[in-house]
C-alpha cells in the first residue's frame, strides 16, 4: 500500500517565475446536492498585482479561494500557481502561497512567538530566521512586548492581524487573504492595511476578498 502512495505522489517541480502567480481557467465547484458555488470563473493575476474579490456574503469568495489554495477539490477547469497545476502538483504550487483564512484558527495556549515558529518550520525556516522576520510586524502590530503570552489572551482583532503576521513569516511569493477586515475597529483595520501596502511596494503579489467598499 506504502508503495502505491508513494508512486502517486509527483515530485516537486521548480516553479516558472515568468508564468502568472495565479492563472485561473473555466473553473467551477459543484456539490453533491447540485448547488454550484462556483461557476465558470476565469482571470489571471499579474506579478505584483493587488486583486480583489467583492461581493456580498455567499458569493462564493471563499470558495473559490479554497479552489486556489487546494482546500476544496475543482468540479472543472484548472488552476495553476506560477504555472504549477494546484490538484497535480500542489507541493509546487502550495509553497508561494501564504494564506489568511477568514477563521481564527490558532492553537490558543501557544504563545504568539511559539506559534509563528511553528509555522515557520513547516516551511523549514529556522527559529532564528522566524524571530528576525516577525519582529518589525510584532512591534508594527504593537504585540512586540506581548510575544510570551498565550494567544487565548489577545482581543479578537488583535489575533486577527496576528494571523496576518503568521501568513507572511515564509516570505510568500503570493498573499492570499480572505475578508481580512471583517468585523475590525478602525485601529486593527488601519494596522492590517499599512502592512499590506508595505508589503504590496515590496512587490508581493495579493489577491484579497471583501464585501465591504
Amino acid at each position: 500500500m506504502s508503495r502505491i502512495l508513494l508512486n502517486q505522489i509527483k515530485p516537486m517541480q521548480q516553479p516558472n517565475l515568468s508564468a502568472p502567480p495565479i492563472s485561473i481557467q473555466k473553473v467551477s465547484k459543484q456539490y453533491s446536492d447540485g448547488s454550484k458555488a462556483v461557476k465558470n470563473v476565469s482571470f489571471q493575476i499579474k506579478k505584483g498585482e493587488f486583486t480583489v474579490l467583492l461581493g456580498l456574503n455567499g458569493a462564493g469568495k471563499t470558495s473559490l479561494i479554497s479552489l486556489i489554495t487546494g482546500l476544496n477539490h475543482i468540479s472543472s477547469g484548472s488552476i495553476e500557481i506560477f504555472g504549477s497545476d494546484i490538484a497535480q502538483c500542489p507541493y509546487t504550487a502550495k509553497s508561494h502561497l501564504g494564506i489568511m483564512p477568514q477563521e481564527v484558527n490558532f492553537n490558543f495556549f501557544t504563545t504568539i512567538m511559539d506559534a509563528l515558529i511553528f509555522h515557520g518550520g513547516y516551511y523549514g525556516i529556522s527559529r532564528e530566521t522566524v524571530i528576525k522576520r516577525a519582529k518589525p510586524l510584532l512591534k508594527k502590530a504593537r504585540l512586540d512586548k506581548k510575544t510570551h503570552l498565550p494567544i487565548h489572551n489577545l482581543s479578537g482583532g488583535m489575533k486577527r492581524i496576528l494571523m496576518l503576521i503568521r501568513a507572511l513569516i515564509q516570505d510568500p511569493k503570493i498573499l492570499i487573504l480572505d475578508e481580512p477586515t471583517a468585523n475590525l475597529d478602525i485601529e486593527i483595520r488601519k494596522n492590517i492595511w499599512d502592512i499590506l501596502k508595505t508589503e504590496h511596494q515590496k512587490g508581493m503579489t495579493v489577491l484579497l476578498t471583501t464585501h465591504n467598499l
